[in-house]
């Protein structure tokens, strides 16, 4: 992931913060309690392609980039969906920010016979889900965070993600990977995937306008 996306994450958080009462005490960690921030995590095989500051994973840099979110905006209630060929709710809102962590750390490349192709879709009913159920609380900011390298194999078009959209006061919809590309293995495989059409190694790519979509 560039620096310049870092730095727009950064940027992102400190105007989020500013919507806050800038007082110190009770009232602060209060306005902190009623923040819902839901990540949404690609876990598509591409996203375990290594073109991450050198040769490291793609998902290397979004468990970091998670992880220093949640500790910026610590007490906040974070959730969490992951998603490849279907999506899966692994934690719903919680202040227990270890729990989401934990749960960051269960998501796993998909191995060769589950792999099916990117959907950058699916996970819009799952998502619909958890904004629906933070809209419903009172005095409450949603902010969702989209994580991906925006790559659809599949054939599908990307379908609009704009009936969301009442129900997210912030967000940012992150990008990884880089337009040379990287490679990737199957799950703990120590062997490249390999493009029968190509005869060469398979090469992931950043797929800036899908993510471009999702974000309008």
């Amino acid at each position: 992931v560039s620096s310049g996306i870092r730095l727009f994450a950064v940027l992102l958080l400190i105007f989020i913060i500013n919507l806050r009462p800038m007082l110190l005490g009770d009232k602060a960690d209060l306005e902190t309690r009623n923040l819902d921030i839901l990540f949404v995590v690609d876990a598509t095989i591409s996203m375990w392609a290594e073109d991450y500051d050198g040769n490291r994973q793609r998902m290397s840099a979004v468990t970091e980039d998670c992880g220093y979110i949640m500790d910026e905006l610590n007490g906040a209630n974070f959730g969490l969906i992951r998603f490849d060929n279907n999506a899966q709710i692994l934690a719903p809102f919680t202040q227990d920010s270890r729990n989401v962590r934990d749960a960051l750390d269960t998501i796993k490349a998909p191995d060769e016979y589950y792999a099916a192709g990117s959907d950058l879709s699916v996970p819009i009913v799952k998502m619909q889900e958890l904004l629906k159920s933070s809209d419903s609380k009172e005095d409450r900011k949603t902010i969702v965070y989209f994580f991906s390298d925006g790559e659809i194999t599949n054939g599908a078009e990307l379908v609009s993600y704009a009936a969301l959209a009442g129900l997210i006061d912030h967000g940012a919809v992150l990008g990884y990977g880089t337009d040379s590309g990287g490679r990737m293995r199957y799950g703990s495989y120590s062997s490249y995937i390999y493009d029968y059409e190509t005869g060469k190694d398979a090469v992931s790519v950043i797929d800036e306008n899908s993510l471009k979509k999702i974000a309008s």
